[in-house]
């Protein structure tokens, strides 16, 4: 945070408002996605028996249980789309977890399948709106699962996990496992 009290480019600084939003979706983003994202993913392999976190696989587990499922985004302009009429500064919910388990570009959407190709999942957004964080996510993701199960090959689930029952995140109360 003191860094970013004390950026300065051309003589310009952080309003006060722009530090508390950026501090909140640095806490959000930063944190509670991370959080949501591990635990949602090490209940989806140990379900399944694994025990590995390649690319292919942590790719697969941000599709199948993001830790968002929505994003709230503002009409700027007039439109139509799809038969209904939108005006400016109207609410739109992006349903980014249902757009992962479309069976058009993601056929059999609700199977874990490490090895599903097709098109990027969108979890993390798309075009203005992609989350600068996503490289950081993915790689802090494979890194932390790989430790975790060299240093845990015993790793179970030791109860049925249950999500808590949030309005923005999607993520776990509590994962419960043995060693």
């Amino acid at each position: 945070m003191s860094h970013l009290i004390a950026a300065e480019e051309g003589g310009e600084k952080l309003s006060t408002d722009e530090l508390i939003t950026t501090c909140i979706l640095l806490l959000n983003a930063g944190h509670e996605a991370t959080v949501h994202t591990m635990g949602n993913t090490v209940k989806t392999l140990l379900e399944r028996g694994i025990h590995t976190a390649d690319e292919k696989t942590v790719e697969e587990a941000i599709r199948f249980d993001p830790p968002l499922h929505m994003f709230d985004r503002y009409v700027i302009e007039d439109c139509t789309l799809f038969g209904h009429a939108f005006k400016r500064g109207d609410t739109v919910k992006c349903l980014l977890g249902a757009a992962n388990r479309d069976p058009v570009p993601y056929p059999d959407p609700n199977t874990f399948d490490p090895d599903r190709t097709g098109p990027v999942n969108v979890a993390f957004g798309g075009g203005i709106h992609f989350c600068v964080g996503a490289p950081l996510a993915r790689l802090e993701l494979r890194v932390a699962l790989q430790v975790l199960f060299a240093r845990c090959p015993n790793l179970a689930l030791a109860g049925t996990p249950q999500y808590g029952n949030t309005y923005h995140f999607h993520g776990l109360d509590a994962l419960r496992v043995t060693t």
